[in-house]
């Protein structure tokens, strides 16, 4: 098992963006939009929303269904099966034989397939924002992720990107529930995950995928927060017909001014391309002094 480092305040974060991805960052309205029903206008009312700031944009949170590796958001094979779970269990918290054999029964008796199966839906309606624990560039990473020369990167930290991500207006997010996760690199037919929620589902992936040192932000869907609302406990097949309809994502409300320490573009690109994301954020109210050649470019 491959664990990314633990974070401070201060762990710098950096996202890959195709140049698409970097425009829709800046556009605030899917994530009003989305999360609007959170504060509907009294009824006889005109319909109006207050103008969003400037500075705001949308973060874009995918569903486990984009994901390429298919494993993803399902339970590791020691969890998986009632058996190993509570041998597993028993081993990983040193209990005694007798202690292990009270609590199989009691965690049979709870139909834990069934529960496994409300986990998985539920983690199904939960998204991801995918960054990554370097300060330094990566032709690799530039490779796998803006591989049509025509992209940015966007730095941050840990400490920012949560200021950013809580302190937008409306308080869209925090129904949403967002937390930040390293990600363990595990062996999935040999690992133990011993936190087995629908947000530590999201938290393990493959060893194949260690050198991305991948930090995650999961939060809530809207469709998840609108049918567990005042702690309303949904029935599995509603969860199921919800995860099935869901589509590709959804977008949470984020303060660019906030998150962006700066941003780095393809080390391919021109100075036209260059000055073109300069004007782009400073439509948004940041400094054109942010948009940095790539350190890769003269190598």
């Amino acid at each position: 098992m491959y664990v990314s480092k633990e974070m401070t305040d201060d762990q710098p974060l950096m996202r890959y963006l195709t140049h698409d991805k970097f425009s829709r960052l800046l556009n605030p309205t899917p994530a009003v939009d989305v999360w609007h029903f959170l504060h509907p206008p009294p009824r006889g009312t005109v319909i109006w929303k207050a103008p969003t700031p400037i500075e705001y944009g949308a973060l874009w949170m995918a569903l486990p269904n984009t994901f390429t590796d298919r494993a993803e958001g399902m339970f590791p094979a020691l969890n998986a099966s009632d058996e190993s779970f509570c041998e597993e269990a028993a081993r990983h918290f040193g209990w005694s034989p007798e202690e292990a054999t009270n609590r199989k029964e009691q965690f049979l008796a709870k139909n834990p397939a069934g529960i496994r199966e409300g986990i998985r839906a539920r983690t199904q309606l939960c998204g991801v924002s995918c960054w990554y624990q370097y300060s330094q560039e990566s032709d690799r990473m530039w490779e796998e992720y803006v591989s049509d020369g025509c992209g940015v990167i966007v730095k941050t930290s840990l400490k920012q990107f949560d200021e950013a991500l809580g302190l937008t207006t409306p308080q869209y997010n925090k129904f949403a529930r967002p937390m930040f996760s390293t990600i363990n690199y595990v062996d999935r037919e040999n690992f133990f995950l011993a936190n087995d929620g629908y947000f530590h589902l999201l938290s393990i992936k493959g060893e194949d995928f260690k050198h991305e040192r991948e930090v995650r932000l999961i939060a809530k869907s809207p469709d998840l927060v609108r049918t567990t609302a005042n702690h309303a406990s949904p029935s599995l097949e509603v969860i199921t017909a919800l995860a099935g309809s869901a589509g590709r994502g959804f977008n949470v409300l984020i303060d660019l001014k906030r998150l962006v320490t700066e941003i780095r573009v393809h080390p391919k690109s021109n100075p036209d391309y260059i000055a073109l994301i300069q004007k782009e954020v400073e439509k948004k109210g940041l400094s054109a002094e942010i948009v940095k050649p790539s350190e890769l470019a003269a190598k």
